[in-house]
Parts: structure tokens; C-alpha cells; sequence
């Protein structure tokens, strides 16, 4: 299962109702099929600037990453934020490591210096493409 944003939906299914819908990144019909549970709206994933792309959130059940990036909204001090998140993710596992804490203007303004500095040094980022054309299956 997954949820994708509104871009990947319009691209995909205009005009349709995406919930239900089938899609897989193999490009192959024999390739493991993932429905769409829900819609989120288009957001900033690489870059302030860039123009809406597909993306597709998948559970971390389906795909283990030892490193994730948890996001949440909140007003006021940053330091009270995540202590109280801090504690919460201490009552689901004591073990479970927070760090490198910021804000979203830090975190995209350092994803930004980190792209300029290797696009001066003539490296490209690394990234994963999600907006390839998926095969897609209305069943």
C-alpha cells in the first residue's frame, strides 16, 4: 500500500479517484502491485524551489531503512517540540535515537548548500526518482 501525492494522482489518473488504484516500479504486469490507500497534498521534498513532482510515501514496514526522518508541525520554541517528542518516541521504544533536531528553514537551507556545493564541484546529487512512469493497473 501507499499514499501519493496529488501530482503523482493528476499524472497517473486524471480526473480519477486514485484511491483503489494499482502501480508498481517494475514496469513489468508480473511485478509486485502497490494500491493506493490515500492522497496527500503536493509538497517540498529536494528543494524550496522546485515545481511539484511525483512522490509516493511507502509504510517502513514495506521497506526497512535503519535511518528515518520523522516531520512534525508545531509552533514555538523548537526545544519543547522535541522534548515532548523525544518522550513520546521514549514511551514506544527507549532505545530509539532522536538527533539533528531543526527547523524546516535549516534543514532545506542545508539540503540547498550541501546541491550548490556539489553542483560548483561539478557532482550531481543523488536521488531517488519517483517520477518515472510507473505501470499502472486500474484493478
Amino acid at each position: 500500500m501507499a499514499i501519493v501525492n496529488e501530482a503523482f494522482a493528476c499524472r497517473f489518473w486524471p480526473g480519477e479517484n486514485p484511491i483503489g488504484k494499482r502501480f508498481n516500479f517494475t514496469g513489468v504486469s508480473d511485478g509486485k502491485w502497490i494500491e493506493i490507500v490515500g492522497v496527500a497534498q503536493d509538497g517540498k521534498y529536494f528543494s524550496l524551489a522546485e515545481n511539484s513532482e511525483s512522490f509516493v510515501y511507502l509504510p517502513l514496514a514495506q521497506g526497512y531503512e535503519s535511518a528515518v526522518t520523522l516531520i512534525a508541525r508545531g509552533a514555538g520554541d523548537l526545544n519543547l517540540l522535541t522534548a515532548a517528542i523525544r518522550n513520546e518516541m521514549r514511551g514506544l521504544d527507549a532505545n530509539l535515537p532522536l538527533y539533528n533536531a531543526r527547523t524546516m528553514v535549516e534543514h532545506m537551507t542545508c539540503r540547498s548548500s550541501r546541491r550548490e556545493s556539489r553542483r560548483r564541484l561539478g557532482a550531481r546529487s543523488a536521488r531517488w526518482p519517483c517520477c518515472w512512469p510507473p505501470s499502472a493497473s486500474s484493478a
